[in-house]
């Protein structure tokens, strides 16, 4: 529904048959309707709900640059460093953090200047290093059988946390997808506790929920204020470390036995994540997970 009628207030709720109804003018889609007056005033009042999968009005834009540097050595040394500086905003997308992806997240269709913003894979800092080392060890004899063809490989990520999309219950009965809150004057929306302090435990968010206030209240209806998403509300940093230990045989001309050991998270950094983005629930910004802890895998290959 067009959110110009918006500023009929509890009126949108009311039958199109009632006094108020009639005596306020709203038209009547055909003889013998009947349904509220936000049914009434759709553009085509004889269709309930739609849902549509992947169909939406959208637009995005990303900047960004990389800078690369690589670097061999005879020594059976190698590694490549990887740091990409980026923005990527539009139009908020279906599919991300906690929606589902079915439908369009737009609060408000009619305005889609007011829907631009940070798009929720944006990441503005992301530094990657791999790595990969053979030991110089044992180079012949039963030297070479024991410490020899050693090789340890690593890949380190440390990038920027996603932005959270926040919402709140919808109340408005204009039928769109969506309602997000107000933000509160100049007040932080974070609540600056880092991954480092953050104790659920002691009831600790994300958020700042006194910077939010619901945008519906004593029966005025209207739009939050807040954007879908915040730079300043993300997801905590993403810190990993994961490392690989490789051993090869040489059993015959073609034939080679390898052991292997992989770590993943191998320091078991603990990082909180899938925050409550729903301002209306009372759990609002704290933390619903964690990361996957240290992984080790252990393997054996025959190559022939």
């Amino acid at each position: 529904m067009d959110p110009k009628h918006l500023s009929l207030g509890q009126l949108l709720t009311s039958n199109i048959n009632s006094a108020a109804a009639r005596a306020a003018n709203i038209p009547i889609p055909w003889g013998g309707f009947n349904g509220s007056v936000a049914q009434a005033l759709r553009a085509y009042p004889q269709y309930l709900t739609l849902t549509s999968q992947q169909a939406k009005i959208a637009a995005s834009t990303y900047h960004g640059a990389e800078f690369k540097f690589r670097k061999r050595f005879a020594s059976g040394f190698s590694f490549d460093l990887s740091y990409v500086r980026s923005k990527a905003i539009g139009l908020n997308a279906p599919g991300y953090q906690g929606f589902g992806g079915l439908d369009n997240m737009l609060q408000n269709h009619y305005d889609l200047r007011a829907e631009r913003s940070l798009l929720s894979y944006d990441i503005p800092n992301a530094f990657v290093a791999h790595y990969i080392y053979t030991l110089p060890f044992g180079k012949s004899g039963w030297r070479k059988a024991l410490l020899g063809d050693w090789t340890i490989s690593g890949i380190h990520r440390y990038q920027s946390g996603y932005p959270l999309q926040l919402s709140m219950n919808n109340l408005l009965p204009i039928f769109n997808r969506v309602l997000r809150p107000d933000l509160v004057g100049s007040v932080d929306p974070s609540s600056g506790i880092g991954n480092a302090d953050f104790d659920p435990g002691r009831g600790d968010r994300v958020v700042n929920p006194r910077a939010f206030a619901s945008p519906v209240t004593g029966g005025v209806f209207r739009f939050g204020n807040m954007g879908p998403t915040l730079d300043a509300l993300r997801q905590f940093p993403v810190l990993q470390e994961d490392f690989v230990l490789t051993k090869r045989f040489a059993l015959r001309e073609s034939t080679v036995f390898e052991i292997q050991s992989q770590f993943f998270n191998a320091f078991n950094r603990h990082r909180f994540v899938n925050f409550e983005p729903n301002f209306s629930s009372p759990n609002f910004g704290a933390a619903r997970g964690t990361n996957l802890p240290r992984f080790i895998q252990l393997g054996a290959k025959v190559t022939f």
